[in-house]
């Protein structure tokens, strides 16, 4: 494989190990000598640029840096992560491990947990103490003599006052996470007397996240999910804000032990190895370790990381891993939900946990730095839906109704990844938008039918529900299929990309896979239309023959949750209430779509985008290209001349990873 084709195949799924020991690296918890196996050289990662600051110039003294002494920045050392403490220090601190359980490390320096030995379903693999749990619970927070319980409660409080005064009200929410982010830096601060030393040595010194993308990575990721990036911009900055009122705050009374206050406030007038702000730096890293690594849940109100089960990697379908809190002392434990019987040591067996919300890629992609295609079903991108929040709270004023927003359950608004049918979630909200533009009285009949007041719709409002999608079912079809075609003409057409660019942006391979995956997820929603309209189109004297030429036989509707609207889309006539839609206008859509398809098959990438410009490069010291551990394998390039269908692409990503 080329340089070119070996950054691209990084990009389109997370950190999964590729299933043979070629270019992998096992750690048994169990010590052996430790073997490279493969000639795959495997990337650096840097230390922390704060690292030196911490474990080098620590002092059980409050005040660690004299005015007096002389701070010369050390050079940033290069290293893989390290991991062969990290197992040591989870069997010191009284981590249980399955026989067989073990660290595995790909060809690109990942790592996830795998199995060498065969396992029943319910089979306990992993059992972490409580007190080896970093959680946001300031109860019993102390380790003397660095810190006590007090000191702790002193910064959450100040926290609490200050985020209920000064953030907006969805920032309140997240104050677990930035006690929790507020905690690792604590940790670093104490460096070798840290208890989490050998777990936070060995986490990556750099990220794919929406926080670490440069101007030219943010550009595309933008488009295709600026929300989400919206979102993460705004918690950062309000935590950075935080950060720099509470050092403000010290001035006056104490908050923080004074030894990492100077700390703090030294660090914000260096620059670490690649320019940035020391202080920044830290922050930006605490922050994304918390918010890729720790969860809350219904029962445990308090953000948490666990040592080793956050090196669980995410597949939606194929997650054999069940999290658990033991409820007698609260230890973590990951059982398996299935059996997992063909597996040695040349072998192992692949450990997934699904991250929750795998209906939303982009989410991944920002919040997480990886492509993830694993999920059946993904976001269908309905976006007038949420102008209209304002117009539902005021017709629960005046008639007493919410239809359709609030009906609508948002995790429903999906389309499928295998045969890109689209849920009857997401015929409603192009219903509402259909009756909206062009029968608002009908719109008011129909929310008149729902009760007010309650959550689930009367039957006389499904019932009416029903017979409008069939009343409008030609005109909510081709709204569908507009929709589509403009995502795949704007925020996501396809992206050009050179060698060079690849090479001076890390992330942009990533970048592309994502964008190559929700272009055939919306192209497969315009063959599912086709499909479900084939019954119409002998009415406008068309020939079919082209749908079967243009499009892979692979696509089929779901008829048990995923079709039509109502699934009544397989009627053999129109009914005669269908508003009147032309021959002409109807013959021209199937051109259209039929060209665009034909092109999309010959030349995937469209003449309307343009090549980005080699401008912000993100390399590290040494010339080598910085990757993230957040990316695993597909044989492909975006620039690929040979095959360049979208089927083909498939294809390699199936072959790649093992798939038939």
């Amino acid at each position: 494989m080329d340089e070119i084709s070996a950054l691209v195949s990084t990009s389109y799924r997370r950190r999964q190990p590729s299933g043979t020991l070629h270019g992998q690296r096992c750690l048994p918890f169990l010590w052996k000598p430790i073997k490279t196996i493969g000639t795959t050289q495997r990337r650096r990662q840097q230390q922390h640029p704060l690292l030196w600051a911490s474990s080098n110039s620590f002092s059980t003294s409050d005040n660690i840096f004299n005015e007096n002494s002389e701070r010369k920045q050390i050079p940033i050392q290069r290293r893989h992560r390290d991991m062969e403490p990290l197992s040591t220090w989870a069997l010191d601190w009284g981590v249980v491990l399955a026989d067989g359980l073990q660290l595995t490390e790909d060809s690109v320096g990942d790592w996830t947990l795998t199995i060498t030995e065969p396992f029943e379903q319910g089979s306990p693999l992993l059992t972490v103490p409580s007190h080896v749990i970093l959680t946001s619970d300031i109860q019993d927070d102390a380790y003397l003599p660095y810190y006590d319980e007090n000191d702790m409660r002193t910064v959450y409080t100040w926290m609490a006052i200050e985020m209920g005064e000064k953030q907006p009200t969805f920032q309140q929410n997240y104050l677990p996470e930035f006690i929790l982010i507020f905690k690792v830096m604590r940790e670093v601060y104490l460096g070798k007397n840290s208890r989490w030393y050998a777990w936070w040595q060995s986490l990556p010194q750099t990220f794919a996240t929406g926080l670490y993308l440069d101007d030219i990575e943010r550009k595309f990721v933008d488009c295709m999910a600026g929300e989400f990036l919206y979102t993460q911009d705004l918690q950062h900055k309000a935590f950075v804000g935080l950060m720099r009122r509470l050092l403000n705050a010290q001035e006056s009374r104490k908050i923080i032990p004074d030894g990492m206050y100077t700390w703090l406030r030294q660090s914000q007038h260096l620059i670490d190895g690649n320019g940035q702000n020391l202080f920044e730096s830290l922050v930006k890293w605490a922050f994304t370790v918390v918010f890729t690594r720790s969860w809350r849940s219904a029962d445990r109100q308090h953000a948490q990381i666990v040592p080793l089960g956050d090196l669980a990697n995410h597949d939606s379908q194929l997650a054999n891993l069940r999290p658990l809190f033991r409820p007698v002392d609260g230890a973590f434990q990951f059982y398996l939900t299935r059996d997992l019987m063909n597996v040695s040591e040349l072998l192992p067996g692949k450990l997934y946990l699904s991250y929750g919300q795998s209906y939303c890629p982009a989410r991944y992609l920002v919040l997480f730095g990886f492509c993830d295609v694993s999920a059946p079903y993904v976001d269908a991108h309905i976006d007038f839906l949420e102008d209209e929040e304002d117009i539902a709270n005021k017709d629960l004023e005046e008639d007493g109704n919410l239809w359709p927003m609030k009906y609508l359950d948002q995790t429903c608004l999906v389309i499928s990844t295998k045969s890109g049918a689209i849920s009857e979630e997401v015929w409603i909200a192009f219903l509402y938008k259909v009756l909206r533009e062009k029968d608002p009285e009908e719109l008011s009949m129909l929310r008149k039918s729902f009760e007010s007041g309650h959550l689930a719709p009367t039957v006389d409002g499904d019932e009416m529900v029903a017979k409008l999608l069939e009343k409008w079912e030609l005109t909510l079809t081709n709204e569908v299929r507009a929709h589509y075609q403009r995502l795949l003409e704007t925020d996501f057409a396809p992206i050009i990309v050179t060698e060079q660019d690849l090479l001076e942006h890390p992330n942009l391979s990533m970048i592309v896979s994502y964008n190559l995956f929700m272009r055939e997820c919306f192209i497969g929603v315009l063959q599912h239309l086709s499909e479900i309209s084939d019954p119409a189109i002998p009415m406008q004297d068309m020939s079919t023959s082209f749908l079967s030429a243009s499009f892979s036989s692979q696509y089929t509707a779901n008829a048990s949750t995923i079709s039509g609207p109502q699934q009544q889309s397989t009627k053999s006539s129109v009914s005669n209430n269908t508003p009147d839609t032309t021959m002409d206008s109807y013959a021209q859509a199937f051109s259209r779509l039929k060209l665009n398809e034909k092109a999309r098959i010959q030349t995937p990438v469209q003449p309307f985008t343009t090549t980005i410009s080699s401008a912000g490069q993100s390399r590290d010291d040494t010339g080598e290209t910085a990757r993230t551990e957040n990316f695993i394998s597909t044989k492909t390039t975006a620039t690929s001349d040979s095959d360049t269908s979208m089927d083909a692409y498939i294809r390699a990503i199936n072959n790649s990873n093992g798939t038939a």
